[in-house]
């Protein structure tokens, strides 16, 4: 049994959360199912079955669902999980899994970590030039550069210069931790 609902669960349950919030998305908005015990033991689920079992609501990673063979024009789906258990004198009576459509959220994520990524270059590459134009001193230079990109990139930093034959030579080293 698969209900498909917009505007959330039942009127008529109580959940200790609040369903999450639906997206844009009209073909795959949100939808539930109430498993029975023969779909609780499937695989793949089991062990966010046990979780819920525990009476947890328990978070399934998102994964990508190709809908193409419900409906040949829909396209993948980005869906993100989620196992409710029902409760009832204090045991797990059964269990709802929801799906919720997040590609768009997805994507919005995706489009500002790269946008985040190429703002921290820029900024790491602004620095720099003023580090390579401010002395003329190379090791001086290098030594400021490796400290900047270890400041904005993470935790170690090789800088290799080319010799006169062309043969790759370290030219400065750092790390964030100084025992390393």
């Amino acid at each position: 049994m698969l209900v498909r609902r917009q505007s959330g669960l039942q009127s008529g349950f109580k959940s200790p959360v609040q369903p999450p919030l639906k997206t844009s998305s009209e073909s795959f908005p949100f939808s539930f199912k109430i498993l029975n015990r023969k779909q609780m033991g499937l695989s793949r689920l089991a062990p966010y079955v046990r979780k819920a079992l525990k009476g947890k609501i328990v978070n399934i990673p998102k994964k990508v669902c190709d809908l193409s063979r419900l409906d040949k024009s829909s396209r993948s789906r980005i869906v993100k999980s989620y196992l409710i258990p029902l409760v009832e004198q204090n045991d797990v009576k059964s269990l709802i899994l929801m799906h919720q459509d997040v590609t768009e959220e997805h994507q919005l994520a995706q489009t500002y970590l790269a946008q985040h990524r190429v703002e921290l270059a820029l900024e790491f590459l602004a620095e720099a030039s003023t580090a390579l134009a401010f002395s003329l001193d190379m090791e001086a230079t290098l030594d400021k550069i490796v400290h900047l990109a270890i400041r904005r990139f993470g935790g170690g930093c090789l800088i290799d210069l080319l010799d006169s034959e062309g043969i790759p030579k370290r030219a400065a080293t750092g790390n964030r931790d100084p025992e390393l």
